[in-house]
C-alpha cells in the first residue's frame, strides 16, 4: 500500500509503504525502516528504524528536496505549519534528504536544537574512532493515537563499536510545538 497522492507526491524516489522499507544510506549501507498504517486513512507512518552506520557513510547524505518538504508538511497533524522535513538519519551521517522514507515531520525547535546536538555527538564520536568502527543506531517513533501521522516523541539510540571515548546514547526527544 502506498501513500495517496495528497501525502507523498514524489515521483523520482519511492514513497514509504507498510512494512519493511530498505534504503541505501551514506556510502552504501542499508537502513531498515519499518512503517505501519494509521487506523483511519491507511497512511504509512514510520514506527522504527535501524542503521548500522559505518565511518565511510559520514558526509554522504543529502539535503531535503521540495518533494520531501511537501511530504513532511502533509504529514503534520497540528496544522500549525511548524515542522521541518526532519531527516531520520541526518544528512551529515549519510541520510538522504531526497527520500521520503528517511523523512518525518519534525518540530522546528528540536530539529535545530537538541536532536541536532545528538547527531553531532554521533558524528564526532564515529569520525574520531579507530578505523573500521561503526555505530548501531535505533529509532522508535511514538504517536498520540492510531490516526496520528506526526510522532509526539522519538527515541534515538546510538551504540558504538569503539567504546573507548564513546558512551552509548539514548534520548527520548519531544516532537511537539514549542511556543
Amino acid at each position: 500500500m502506498t501513500f495517496s497522492t495528497t501525502l507523498c507526491t514524489c515521483t523520482t524516489t519511492p514513497c514509504p509503504e507498510e512494512g519493511v522499507n530498505k534504503l541505501i544510506v551514506g556510502n552504501g549501507t542499508t537502513g531498515v525502516y519499518v512503517y505501519e498504517l494509521t487506523s483511519d486513512r491507511d497512511v504509512p507512518r514510520v514506527a522504527q528504524v535501524d542503521v548500522l552506520l559505518q565511518q565511510t557513510d559520514l558526509d554522504h547524505g543529502s539535503d531535503t528536496s521540495s518533494c520531501t518538504q511537501e511530504y513532511s508538511r502533509a504529514m503534520e497533524d497540528d496544522g500549525l505549519d511548524n515542522v521541518d522535513a526532519g531527516h531520520i538519519l541526518a544528512h551529515h551521517l549519510g541520510g538522504p534528504g531526497n527520500e521520503p522514507i528517511n523523512i518525518f515531520p519534525q518540530s522546528l525547535h528540536y530539529n535545530r536544537g537538541s536532536y541536532s546536538s545528538q547527531e553531532g555527538q554521533i558524528y564526532d564520536c564515529l569520525s574520531a574512532a579507530k578505523e573500521g568502527s561503526y555505530a548501531t543506531l535505533h529509532w522508535e517513533f511514538y504517536y498520540n493515537d492510531t490516526t496520528s501521522t506526526q510522532p509526539h516523541e522519538v527515541l534515538y539510540q546510538a551504540d558504538f563499536s569503539d567504546s573507548e571515548g564513546c558512551s552509548s546514547i539514548s534520548t527520548v526527544f519531544p516532537n511537539t510545538y514549542y511556543g
